[in-house]
């Protein structure tokens, strides 16, 4: 019964997934928006709390908006929820925190940092390199999706270690400031 029941989750999961892939080829989600990203972080880290009552989260963050596709707070919540899921810790911390750059380009920054194993380097190379083969591909749709619609929103995602351990995500998207230098 056990197994029936993880198997029926997985399957809600890669549905939800698939629609959000559907959501994405529609014209409409091309549409950019001002976004309240610690709106998003803040209340994600909330649930998560909630769902993961063992894990420790720390948000650092300032006001943030950026001028992205309402889509947005999936991909955050897919790096924030994946830094818990997908660790092996008794006790997974995560630590996020959002910034507004002051530089020319003018971004905001969401860095997603964890203590678990570390972001496998086959799925790393995989969406850096935005293909796949036979040969060399992802396990999951969740960071093809974060990728496709942080790509979408007009930024970009990085990984890297975590010191001492784990991995780091980072997501850079437009800010507001940005929109109208575009106008």
């Amino acid at each position: 019964a056990q197994k029936i029941m993880r198997k029926s989750e997985e399957i809600v999961e890669l549905s939800e997934k698939v629609r959000q892939i559907e959501v994405l080829n529609r014209q409409e989600s091309t549409h950019k928006e001002v976004i309240d990203i610690v709106e998003i972080v803040e209340q994600t880290v909330a649930d998560l709390e909630q769902t993961y009552p063992s894990a420790e989260s720390t948000v650092t963050s300032g006001q943030a908006d950026a001028y992205t596709i309402g889509l947005i707070s999936a991909s955050i919540n897919n790096v924030i929820e994946n830094a818990v899921e997908h660790n092996d810790r008794s006790t997974p911390e995560i630590e996020v925190s959002v910034t507004e750059a002051t530089d020319e380009a003018k971004h905001i920054a969401i860095a997603v940092s964890d203590n678990g194993p570390g972001l496998p380097d086959r799925e790393r190379e995989v969406i850096e390199a935005g293909t796949e083969s036979p040969l060399n591909h992802s396990n999951g749709l969740g960071l093809w999706i974060t990728s496709w619609i942080v790509t979408r929103s007009g930024g970009t995602i990085t990984f890297s270690e975590n010191s001492p351990r784990g991995s780091t995500i980072t997501i850079r998207l437009p800010s507001v400031a940005s929109k109208t230098d575009l106008s």
